[in-house]
């Protein structure tokens, strides 16, 4: 029990990972494009 507990636990890790990085991907040009602007 503790075996699968900490596997799905290591997966939920992963997959949120998964997911962070894949939206930081998607909205790093647009943070990009606004600091430039908003600092010039």
């Amino acid at each position: 029990m503790e075996f699968s507990s900490d596997f799905i636990f290591t997966g939920f890790y992963v997959l949120s990972g998964c997911f962070i990085g894949i939206l930081f991907l998607s909205f790093s040009p647009w943070i990009a494009f606004y600091l430039r602007y908003s600092l010039l």
